[in-house]
């Protein structure tokens, strides 16, 4: 599987108040940000890649009231733990009550440690501080304008963004000097999707469980055939809500415990062989022949049971095998 990498469209406004800076009255800036859609991620680089919009508004000073006059004031916002930065465009521009408002747009990779678990439902948090280049606590405060609410649309079918948590902290970042900044921090918390592993990852290994125990057992108990038909109904069921992609509340932790019985399955199988060839080697172990009641079930068993314990060493071996490429993301199955 390809590396990937989140790319969020993010609308970022900041709105300064007017009055002046001053070590005992700092200035309050207000932040706003409007997420728009979900990309792609990259969750085994730990990298994540947004596309925002940053919008900063302040007072001009009244000594330098001209539009030629460099500003008195600026807040320097910017966002920490970046890879790179690209700006695409930027503008300044003053309103008609003498506000100035800065509008950047820009391309940015953040840094995010990931540690994905192994089962298909999982979730990560990804942090970003926002922050002044310059202006520490004593001059410049921030503070969130609304609740952000997460995007509607994703066009990346392995992730989505469940929810995006937002703070304030006004002592985010302390220097060796003592200097101390007003942050807001951004949390994404992004889930993996169980839907596309429903067909490429639980079916095949569902079909072998399935396989192995139907045919490991030529007289199956009505218990094994209970178990294998609920095996068949559960894939199935799985394979037609998702394709018809219904909504399933209960699917998160109905596959997680899915996922480990199709395991314990597999195991069982390959266990009972072995207690069963045990069983009958020490049945007939010093004979010099057989009886009638010893060849009758075991002359039709014997070579067809080394075909199963062939086969379901084959189902074991390819089920951990899947797994493996699944986690790891090295190629694409199916």
């Amino acid at each position: 599987m390809a590396h990937k990498t989140w790319i969020v469209l993010v609308s970022f406004a900041a709105f300064l108040d007017s009055f002046p800076c001053s070590a005992t009255d700092p200035r309050i800036v207000k932040v706003d940000i409007e997420l728009n859609d979900v990309l792609s991620i990259d969750d085994r680089a730990g990298k994540f890649s947004i596309k925002f919009e940053m919008l900063s508004e302040w007072s001009r000073s009244a000594a330098n009231d001209s539009s030629d006059a460099p500003n008195y004031f600026e807040p320097e916002i910017f966002l920490d733990t970046e890879e790179n930065l690209n700006s695409i465009r930027s503008f300044t521009q003053t309103t008609n009550d003498g506000r100035v408002q800065q509008l950047r747009v820009l391309t940015s990779t953040f840094l995010c440690e990931m540690d994905f678990s192994w089962l298909p439902i999982d979730e990560q948090k990804c942090t970003i501080t926002i922050r002044s280049r310059v202006h520490d606590k004593n001059e410049l405060i921030l503070n969130w304008i609304d609740v952000i609410e997460k995007p509607k649309r994703s066009a990346d079918k392995n992730f989505t963004i469940k929810k995006v948590d937002q703070s304030a902290d006004e002592e985010c970042l302390q220097r060796a000097d003592s200097t101390d900044y007003s942050c807001l921090r951004l949390t994404f918390v992004f889930l993996r999707n169980y839907r596309p592993y429903l067909i490429s990852y639980m079916l095949p290994t569902a079909v072998c469980s399935a396989v192995a125990w139907l045919t490991l057992f030529v007289r199956s108990s009505s218990l094994r055939s209970l178990m294998t038909a609920l095996t068949i109904l559960a894939t199935g069921g799985f394979t037609y809500t998702t394709y018809l992609e219904l909504p399933c509340s209960h699917c998160a932790k109905f596959l997680d415990v899915w996922t480990v019985l199709v395991c314990g399955l597999v195991i069982v199988c390959f266990l009972e062989f072995i207690v069963v060839q045990s069983a009958f080697k020490r049945i007939v172990s010093g004979r010099k022949r057989y009886t009638i009641n010893d060849l009758k079930p075991n002359c039709v068993d014997g070579l067809f049971q080394i075909l199963v314990g062939a086969f379901m060493s084959f189902s074991i071996a390819f089920y951990f095998t899947y797994m493996y490429v699944v986690i790891n993301g090295r190629v694409n199955v199916f």
